[in-house]
Order: structure tokens, then C-alpha cells, then sequence
């Protein structure tokens, strides 16, 4: 790997936006009205997904389990209100997504995530790139993976999880956990797995999450796992009632049409670029759990 493509990285991250020096993240995607109109109507008509990354307020915390006190339950009108530190785009062709869609795997696509600092793309603001490739998943000994790019240059790797295959497998068919690996490269051209998220969607486990992020159960809790096998942080989806003037085009519509809304809680000794990484776990997930497959309407 380039020796320089950290520290530019580093310096982008922690320049304007300042994202190195926050304790976490919230992560939107934006609610586009002709794929809902499509998706009610049966049509597997998909957009390209846009989201806006806003920074954690400092005095809001994720869940640690769902009997927490302290976690933020926002509103839809707080999320809407949080300005943006940056903006993600989805780089997919139109053909790409439907045909994919109408096959009932839509959620599986091959796609080219760009990273803009602010609310608008604009040329020369591009942060970094997630690269994903489309594979069946780990189920199918064909695990997700999604490459990040600086530069046009590999910085990590976000890596379903299926080591062993035996009891991954057991876990993920009897109780629906999977995990998802952060990793940095080495100098003998693998990887060192410096994160491991879990997300757990049962009422077993670590966490109760049946029917979470939705109007049954507000929240989805995640740890992220450090090499020492501690939790070491957490992740969360949130429902996020409509409030307001936003109780028309609310949490339910999102819901349904499935628009997600994520906040990540860091890791206090996690870095620049295992942040970046760890933002880019929320994506592996979102898009193999929670994104619309075509047959699903």
C-alpha cells in the first residue's frame, strides 16, 4: 500500500469536516418520493441511494442495550435538523439496479459509493470511494465486500464474516446474527481484522432486536467488537417518529419504504481510517439486511 495514502487521507477527514475529532456519526438516507410511489405500486424500480452524514451530538450517546437510559431515541424532525458533515452517492447504472430488482436480488448489487465533504458533490471534495463488487454473500461461501478507495488507492476493506463457515452458518440461519470484519491491510498483501460489528435481528443474543427500528421496538442495537473480543462501541437504527411538520412524510413512510436511519458511537481509540471503515460497515449491512431486494413489496 502507498505509505502517503493515509496520512492524505488522515488530513482530509480531520480538515473541514472534522471527522476524526467526533465521538460519532449519524447516517440518513435520503427519502426519495418516485421510488416510493413505485415501490407502493409494485414497480421494482430502484434510485440510487443518497445519504447525509451528520456528526453525533456530543451530549447524545447509542444504546448499549435496550434498557439503556441514556440512548438517544431522536425524532425525525432532530435528524432532519442535524447539518451535514458529508454527503454519500450511490454510482450505480439504471439498468444495473432494476434488472437486479426484478431478479429479487436488488439489495446485492454491485455499486460505487462516493464520500463529499458538505451537502453537495463538488469537484475536488471528494473524500474517498467504498468499491463494492456483487457476490451471492457469505451463505454462498461468496462473502460481501466492500473495498475503501483514496486516491484510487485500497485503505481497508469492510468483509462479511463467515469464519467458520459451519457455525457462522448456524448463527446466521437459528439466530440471525452476522458479522461483518474491519480491516486495514498488512505488508504481505492480506488483511488484520481490527473491528468486528455484530449485528444480531432475533430476540435472542446479546441484544432483543425483533421487529427493532420500527413503530413495535424503536431501536436496533449493534456492538462493534475490538480485537480483544470486548465491546468496544456501539451502532444503532432507529425509527425516528415523524415530529412536527415532518408527520406526514415520517418515520412510518421511511419504515415502510425503507429508508434507514443509523448513528454510530466510535470506538474511543478507533482512528481516522478506522472510522472511515467503521461508517463503511453501516453501509454492508444496510444494503444486505435492511435495502429493498425487488420481490419484497
Amino acid at each position: 500500500m502507498d505509505p502517503t495514502a493515509q496520512p492524505l487521507l488522515v488530513e482530509m477527514i480531520t480538515g473541514s469536516a472534522g471527522f476524526g475529532n467526533l465521538t460519532g456519526i449519524v447516517i440518513r438516507q435520503q427519502k426519495q418520493g418516485l421510488e416510493s410511489v413505485a415501490q407502493a405500486l409494485g414497480v421494482p424500480y430502484e434510485m440510487a441511494n443518497k445519504y447525509k452524514v451528520a456528526a453525533l451530538p456530543a451530549d447524545k450517546a447509542c444504546g448499549k442495550s435496550q434498557d439503556d437510559v441514556n440512548m438517544w431515541k431522536p425524532g425525525n424532525g432532530d435528524l432532519i435538523a442535524l447539518p451535514p458533515l458529508m454527503m454519500a452517492f450511490e454510482d450505480t447504472s439504471f439498468c444495473n439496479r432494476c434488472v437486479l430488482a426484478c431478479c429479487g436480488c436488488g439489495n446485492l448489487r454491485p455499486y460505487h459509493m462516493h464520500f463529499f465533504e458538505g451537502a453537495q458533490p463538488r469537484k475536488g471534495g471528494e473524500l474517498f470511494t467504498n468499491d463494492r463488487p456483487f457476490t451471492c454473500g457469505g451463505m454462498c461461501c461468496c462473502p460481501q465486500e466492500i473495498t475503501t478507495m483514496q486516491n484510487g488507492k485500497p485503505i481497508g476493506r469492510i468483509y462479511e464474516n463467515f469464519e467458520p463457515y459451519g457455525g457462522k452458518c448456524w448463527e446466521a440461519c437459528c439466530c440471525c446474527t452476522y458479522y461483518t470484519d474491519v480491516q486495514r491491510p498488512d505488508n504481505s498483501g492480506g488483511y488484520i481484522t481490527d473491528y468486528t460489528v455484530r449485528l444480531n435481528l432475533c430476540c435472542c443474543g446479546e441484544h432483543d432486536n425483533c421487529c427493532g427500528a420500527t413503530c413495535c421496538k424503536n431501536d436496533i442495537i449493534v456492538d462493534i467488537i475490538d480485537s480483544k473480543g470486548e465491546v468496544a462501541g456501539q451502532m444503532q437504527k432507529t425509527y425516528a417518529p415523524g415530529d412536527g411538520e415532518d408527520t406526514w412524510d415520517g418515520a412510518c413512510l421511511r419504515c415502510c419504504c425503507m429508508f434507514s436511519n443509523w448513528m454510530v458511537e466510535f470506538p474511543k481509540d478507533a482512528n481516522e481510517i478506522q472510522r472511515a471503515l467503521l461508517m463503511g460497515s453501516v453501509f454492508q449491512m444496510d444494503y444486505i439486511h435492511f435495502e429493498k431486494q425487488g420481490n419484497d413489496n
